[in-house]
């Protein structure tokens, strides 16, 4: 799925005033709650658009579609095109801007608590929002927290490069990937990623300036980075959560941070290894996968490194000795 947030220069009165439909026929009163149902039940299928919040400064709202069933031109051109005609929107005082899964989620909520949705089960449904109820689910009826870390970041489009603080190996890469661009548009990943360092915000600093290159070459069609870590290994009955994150950001990066957890042994990982690698083999050309560990204490990454080599090419980047 994909994720934006938008802010439209209107309000209830203007869009009352300007429309050629009535918001009564899909709520009670003219509200933003008949204005959303509206476009709950108009827009294409697998797409959700939303306002969630009313400030002075403009109409916060939000839309989500499938990215296997539609460009982003399509959407926006949709969107767009509903709100000129029915409500004589005009434009978005800003482009819109790519979000992730939680704030959506998190923005969803806002508009719920403001009445603004009325259909909120529905509309997670379509947008995909897996993380709430399974993760709400596994708490409430096991009473334990999920046995891995899930969290996402949109990678920023300020990426400056400082050759003297990188390693050669991600300077030749970041060459490489900007002299092969993908022209052709096919869903293709020619090589991922292993990252060895030894802190956090290396790694973290890497994946920013390789993430950064490989959307402006086309490799990747979102900056939507969905990131797995402190894995358990005594979660074989939550492996299908690995499958919901890698297919709702087909196009994008997931990556696998390879450390073990505190008081557990790489050789305890070794079912987790051997599934990891599956979901690789059998999604390799729709997302890349990027592998993430420490260099003194790489945790699993050798065994599941050596088991995808067999159907990918994974090139190895290396933190850089250069001052941060």
């Amino acid at each position: 799925m994909r994720y934006y947030g938008v802010n439209m220069n209107t309000d209830i009165e203007e869009i009352n005033a300007n429309s050629t439909v009535k918001l009564r026929d899909y709520s009670w009163g003219d509200s933003y709650q008949g204005f959303n149902a509206f476009f709950s039940q108009t827009l294409m299928n697998d797409v959700t658009f939303m306002v969630y919040r009313a400030e002075d400064d403009g109409v916060y709202a939000q839309f989500s579609y499938d990215e296997t069933k539609y460009s982003y031109e399509d959407v926006h051109d949709h969107i767009f095109g509903t709100l000129n005609e029915k409500f004589k929107v005009q434009k978005f005082n800003k482009n819109p801007k790519e979000i992730s899964m939680w704030d959506f989620m998190d923005n969803m909520n806002e508009g719920r608590r403001r009445d603004y949705i009325n259909n909120w089960n529905r509309l997670a449904d379509i947008a995909g929002l897996w993380v709430f109820d399974h993760f709400g689910f596994y708490a409430s009826q096991r009473q334990r927290e999920m046995p891995f870390d899930f969290s996402e970041m949109i990678i920023s489009t300020n990426c400056d490069i400082e050759d003297g603080l990188y390693d050669k190996s991600l300077l030749s890469e970041l060459d490489n990937i900007e002299t092969h661009k993908n022209e052709s548009g096919l869903d293709v990943n020619m090589v991922h990623y292993a990252i060895s360092s030894r802190s956090t915000e290396a790694t973290k600093d890497m994946m920013r300036v390789l993430m950064n290159r490989l959307y402006d070459a086309n490799r990747i069609s979102t900056r939507r980075v969905d990131i797995v870590s402190n894995v358990k290994p005594q979660m074989r009955d939550s492996l299908f959560f690995f499958d919901l994150i890698v297919e709702n950001n087909y196009g994008g990066v997931v990556v696998f941070d390879l450390s073990e957890k505190f008081g557990y042994d790489s050789v305890e990982y070794g079912g987790i290894a051997k599934y990891i690698a599956g979901l690789v083999k059998k999604h390799r050309n729709k997302c890349l996968f990027v592998f993430t560990y420490n260099i003194d204490n790489p945790g699993f990454a050798y065994d599941i490194l050596s088991q995808v080599q067999d159907f990918v090419i994974t090139m190895p980047l290396k933190e850089g000795t250069g001052d941060r």
